[in-house]
């Protein structure tokens, strides 16, 4: 056998037993969220409600996905919905894009959008925003209905906002720990309140937006754990 046979023989058999000891572990990794979404977030009161079967099917639940769900409304009637997914033995079946399950709601996304969430003495951590619209059924000839959507991931430690950034920790703790993150997806939505006079609209909407964003401010340190790293 010459000496470059035998380099590349070594090489291989180095990788498959490099292989071996960079598998995920078995069992059930650590979760960087509180699977129980809290009763009130400031001035907004949550009331419990339920995920549909179709949606328990879909994200896994036969293979250990949990959930939680809340719908909050302050003290003008404006509502909030929380969801929280976290991953079981599959996660991809429960963790997924966002756009996927509007689109099959009959959302027809419009902008979507990135930015960062800051919190007092523990840093920032990245938020995506989906804006989207739909017949509104009840009234053929009026504006469409429109929903504003934030979601982003979080693992063990780390927080993610998209599928890219997602999947680099995911191989760096596959290569580096030989883990795979049981990763939780937070998606939060509303519905922008129809304008009585469409050059209200833009206004509405900014109000909206900046509504859930200070709500995310106030729900996010009562649902991740310290363990969760912020930038």
């Amino acid at each position: 056998m010459t000496t470059s046979r035998l380099a590349t023989l070594v090489a291989f058999i180095t990788l498959g037993i490099a292989t071996v000891f960079l598998l995920p572990k078995g069992g059930e990794q650590p979760a960087g969220i509180v699977m129980e979404l809290p009763d009130f977030v400031g001035n907004w009161k949550g009331t419990n409600a339920e995920m549909s079967q179709a949606e328990r099917e879909t994200l896994g639940e036969a293979s250990g996905t949990r959930f939680a769900r809340k719908t909050y409304r302050n003290l003008a009637g404006y509502e909030i919905m929380v969801s929280i997914v976290l991953s079981g033995r599959d996660m991809s079946t429960a963790i997924h894009r966002p756009e996927r399950c509007l689109q099959a709601q009959g959302w027809t996304l419009q902008d979507a959008d990135h930015f960062a969430i800051s919190l007092p003495q523990r840093g920032a951590f990245p938020v995506a925003q989906l804006r989207s619209t739909r017949a509104n059924k009840a009234d053929s000839s009026g504006p469409p209905i429109e929903l504003q959507a934030f979601y982003w991931f979080v693992g063990e430690k780390d927080i993610s906002a998209g599928h890219w950034s997602r999947w680099a920790i995911d191989n760096r703790d596959r290569l580096f720990r030989g883990v795979s993150q049981r990763w939780a997806y937070i998606l939060i939505s509303a519905t922008v309140p129809a304008a009585k006079d469409p050059k209200d609209s833009e206004a509405i909407r900014k109000w909206s937006g900046n509504a859930v964003r200070e709500f995310i401010r106030m729900l996010a340190p009562k649902i991740h754990l310290d363990t969760v790293r912020y930038d």
